[in-house]
């Protein structure tokens, strides 16, 4: 089966000034759920961040914007984009007609994407427009995508600007990041402060103020409170979403030959950490060619059973990120969480079946025994010959993880998807 191209990489970010407002394009988003904002070091050198929507589709978009005079304020047109236009939009704007530099925004069920602004030239931006409309479903609504914009009518981007509300203008605003400097030098004149005023107190004071807390504090340990009831921690909070499974997948696996020096890719299987390889040899194709090809273009040491005669090589590719980002949301009850996946795989006509995964008993007399569960578990698989990114696209993935998506491909060139993961639900 034929595989989408993956699209080229935005360009660098830019700033567009309008009077006292600069307008940036070229942010870096990602879901505020799987992101903490720290300091500026620890932050990929960004300096501003801004943030969009509500929970849980909130998003976050970073930024580094350079040579901004001082005084000018800095917004997110994409942030702009999604307060006009909003729902289940896209569009493509102009952003320098001499330069051929465009731009490319885009929401899905009234929050920013991920796979929108884009900058770049005309060809570029089109590419991104075509990726996102093949990796995402306008929802269940009837109208459909909203083409707020196309190149043939050649919109400039000032549009996105005119008409905002005061309050809408606050909302996309970015605000910077707090840098180490400016951290150390509150925390120092803070002290200071502190130091000053504990220098001015009266000591009897001082004395009559510790004794007085000392006082409250045997008061409340002395009150006998009602602990909560402990319950064992969600298991999906410590895997990725199933968005970012697939696309850690997908990015590894997109690029890959199909013939490395006369061997074979038949099979291949992305796990959590990585994606491993099956090749087979082929008339007159040997170890040692493919050993040496498979370093070259694949980046990695191929391995073999040779006392079986070296006819599969295996290669190991770790996924790039080293930490994935994860969420711990509310998943909903048994019933509508399996009939809403059951549905969106009844509209490709793929069948599921689910294994509930019940949780371990107390032994008799057991000293330890374990925590509550207020969860459900139900692990499936699925086979599919259409791919795992275009099967799954639109699916809510609330309570989804993904933990294995194999595939087997034919000398005729025909793909076959297993998919494996676990659906919860609420107990």
């Amino acid at each position: 089966m034929k595989q989408p191209k993956r699209t080229a990489p935005q360009e660098s970010l830019s700033v567009l000034v309008i009077r006292r407002t600069g307008w940036v394009v070229g942010l870096r988003w990602v879901e505020a759920a799987d992101t903490r904002i720290r300091l500026r070091r620890n932050n990929l050198g960004d300096t501003h961040r801004v943030q969009v929507g509500r929970k849980p589709g909130r998003m976050t978009g970073f930024a580094r914007p350079t040579k901004v005079k001082r005084g000018v304020r800095l917004c997110s047109l994409a942030a702009a984009f999604l307060e006009r236009e909003g729902g289940n939009s896209y569009g493509v704007y102009q952003l320098d007609e001499q330069d051929d530099r465009w731009l490319f925004l885009a929401t899905a069920r009234g929050r920013l994407s991920v796979m929108g602004d884009v900058v770049g030239p005309l060809r570029e931006v089109e590419a991104a427009r075509e990726r996102f409309l093949e990796f995402n479903e306008p929802g269940d609504t009837q109208a459909g995508w909203h083409d707020s914009a196309t190149p043939e009518q050649a919109l400039s981007w000032q549009v996105l600007t005119r008409g905002l509300t005061r309050a809408q203008r606050r909302r996309v605003q970015l605000r910077e990041i707090p840098s180490v400097t400016n951290v150390g030098i509150l925390a120092l004149l803070m002290v200071s402060l502190v130091a000053a005023l504990f220098n001015w107190r009266d000591d009897a004071a001082l004395t009559a103020q510790q004794a007085a807390a000392l006082a409250a504090f045997r008061a409340r340990q002395a009150v006998t409170v009602d602990k909560p009831a402990v319950r064992a921690s969600h298991p999906w909070a410590t895997l990725p979403p199933s968005s970012t499974f697939l696309s850690q997948c997908w990015f590894t696996r997109e690029p890959l030959p199909v013939s490395v020096a006369g061997w074979r890719l038949t099979a291949g299987e992305c796990t959590l950490d990585g994606l491993r390889l099956r090749y087979v040899a082929t008339a007159g194709s040997t170890v040692e060619d493919f050993a040496k090809r498979s370093k070259e273009l694949l980046g990695q040491n191929a391995g073999f059973d040779l006392t079986e005669g070296g006819q599969n090589g295996d290669v190991y590719i770790p996924f790039l990120t080293s930490r994935s980002p994860v969420r711990d949301e509310v998943v909903p009850a048994k019933d509508p969480q399996l009939m809403r996946f059951v549905s969106h795989l009844q509209r490709r006509n793929i069948r599921v079946q689910f294994t509930e995964v019940k949780p371990p008993q107390a032994a008799p007399g057991a000293a330890n025994a374990p925590l509550p569960q207020d969860w459900r578990e139900f692990t499936f698989s699925v086979n599919a010959r259409l791919a795992p990114e275009w099967l799954l696209a639109g699916c809510d993935d609330t309570g989804l993880r993904l933990t294995s998506i194999a595939f087997t491909l034919s000398p005729q060139g025909q793909f076959d998807y297993t998919i494996k993961g676990s659906l919860y639900a609420q107990r």
